[in-house]
């Protein structure tokens, strides 16, 4: 009997060392009447908060503010990825007009002319990639001593290409552009 009356006690000191704590902190109401006691005052004191007391997951604004820094992000570098996919479509066709080139030169190495080459080119691999993008051809006939071939922009490259426009390469393995001002060593 002694031990209930000592734990009984014991529970009335808590209760009033707890309800000293709270007059002194000068809290709500609810709190004063001893309503509230334990955990929970130890969480109101330090500023945790349950589980229940807070609403998880984002806001309708949150996340409206994700989707628009991600837009703006997109609409800056959307620009400069088509400008990097063009560059290297004109890259390619100069490598492919260097490949060209030298299938020339071996039907010159065969025929000691360069006439009847244009019936000669093969259909490359990069011709055929390249299709969409740029026409592969001899400027004019070639001569029995020169030929000139060119790298023709077209459909959405040549709206993108305007830094070199057409591509050139001569007998000589001369590159040339057609933009005035622009450095062929630049567009190759």
């Amino acid at each position: 009997m002694e031990h209930l009356a000592g734990a009984a006690q014991e529970r009335a000191r808590r209760r009033s060392s707890v309800e000293s704590a709270v007059s002194q902190a000068g809290l709500p109401p609810g709190w004063r009447s001893g309503e509230r006691t334990g955990r929970a005052f130890f969480n109101y004191l330090t500023g945790n908060l349950t589980m229940r007391n807070k609403a998880t997951g984002f806001t309708l604004i949150e996340l409206m503010i994700v989707v628009a820094v991600i837009a703006v992000l997109a609409a800056l570098a959307y620009p400069s990825y088509q400008a990097h996919i063009a560059k290297t479509r004109r890259v390619a066709a100069g490598a492919c007009l260097t490949e060209l080139s030298h299938f020339a030169e071996r039907y010159y190495t065969t025929k000691m002319t360069y006439e009847g080459a244009q019936n000669e080119l093969p259909a490359t691999t990069c011709r055929t990639e390249l299709a969409n993008h740029y026409d592969f051809s001899f400027a004019a006939d070639p001569t029995a001593s020169t030929y000139r071939l060119i790298a023709q922009p077209k459909g959405v490259q040549a709206s993108k290409e305007t830094k070199c426009g057409t591509l050139g390469v001569n007998q000589s393995g001369t590159k040339d552009v057609s933009v005035s001002g622009a450095v062929a060593s630049d567009c190759f």
